[in-house]
């Protein structure tokens, strides 16, 4: 039985990715390139993650039975791209400039700021994107910190943030769900 799962498990990912090479996500609206806004070169990445909307429904099938909702949550994505980089110390203030660009490239292209810091050599902006039926259809954050390890994190798709805040911690995410 477990042979079988196992096999099942690998068709469905093997076929998810042949799928998933075919989307353009580029041209979804909680998409941000944030690879064209960098003019320090980051070098290979030290974390990748890019899971499409295939994978994403798999998983989500997979969770069905959580009562957290992350079932719901990652069903409603279409892309979620995690990429940090190692840079050198000498490149931070740069990256910073880069940061500040992005930052007004997003406010114009009607990106709403939802959490800034900047203290003590950490640097952290977290963004989402407002569709028109005031549902949220991307989210972006961009971080620094004091070792010069830069993140970067592109969530796309319908964002219900109450319910994402509740499950964030069992995504890897800190949990912005505080109990009082």
């Amino acid at each position: 039985m477990k042979t079988k799962k196992a096999f099942f498990t690998v068709a469905l990912f093997l076929c998810a990715t042949l799928y998933a090479q075919t989307t353009d996500y580029t041209k979804e609206p909680g998409f941000f390139n944030y690879e064209k806004e960098l003019t320090v070169k980051l070098g290979n990445a030290i974390t990748e993650v890019y899971l499409e909307e295939p994978m994403l429904k798999m998983i989500s099938k997979m969770t069905k039975d959580d009562k957290e909702g992350i079932s719901t949550v990652l069903d409603a994505l279409k892309l979620v791209r995690v990429n940090e980089y190692q840079t050198e110390k000498k490149d931070s203030l740069q990256i910073e400039a880069d940061f500040e660009s992005m930052n007004k490239k997003l406010q114009s292209q009607k990106w709403s700021s939802i959490i800034k810091t900047k203290n003590r050599g950490r640097y952290a902006n977290i963004y989402v994107k407002e569709g028109s039926n005031g549902e949220y259809l991307g989210l972006l954050l961009i971080a620094l910190d004091r070792n010069a390890k830069a993140t970067f994190v592109n969530i796309v798709g319908k964002i219900n943030l109450e319910t994402f805040g509740k499950i964030s911690g069992q995504l890897g995410i800190p949990n912005t769900d505080r109990k009082k």
